[in-house]
Parts: C-alpha cells; sequence; structure tokens
C-alpha cells in the first residue's frame, strides 16, 4: 500500500485521551494517543512522524515545532 493511501485509513482510537509534550532543546512537539509500542513509523514530506500500531496512530512528532508554526 502506498504510503499517502496509509496514512489515510489510520485511526486514532480514543481522541479524547490524548496528551501533548513539548521539547524545548529539541523543538519538537510529541503528541501521544495511546501507551501502546508502536510497531511502524511513518515519516511524511514534511518531517512529521507517525507512530502506528495495528492502523490505529500512537504517536505524532513534529520536529522543529516553532519553525514549522511561526510561534
Amino acid at each position: 500500500m502506498e504510503r499517502a493511501e496509509k496514512v489515510k485509513n489510520l485511526i486514532i482510537e480514543d481522541p479524547e485521551n490524548i496528551w501533548i509534550e513539548y521539547d524545548k532543546v529539541g523543538d519538537t512537539l510529541y503528541l501521544g494517543f495511546t501507551k501502546d509500542e508502536a510497531d511502524e513509523t511513518i515519516m511524511l514530506e514534511n518531517d512529521i512522524i507517525i507512530n502506528i500500531k495495528d492502523n490505529k496512530i500512537v504517536s505524532l512528532l513534529i520536529p522543529n515545532f516553532k519553525e514549522k508554526t511561526n510561534i
């Protein structure tokens, strides 16, 4: 399955159970959706990293967060 198609089919199991962490030193925003350990990682063209398990998003990492968001 092509990467773009795979990303379209991913789900967030419980969108109300999310936590956010920001690493100032690494300028990385971390969004966690489950405590499960990912069995696959997809890197998008914009360097955002999606960790997945069983077609569910485990976490998202957004490196260079300030640069990407102009914050």
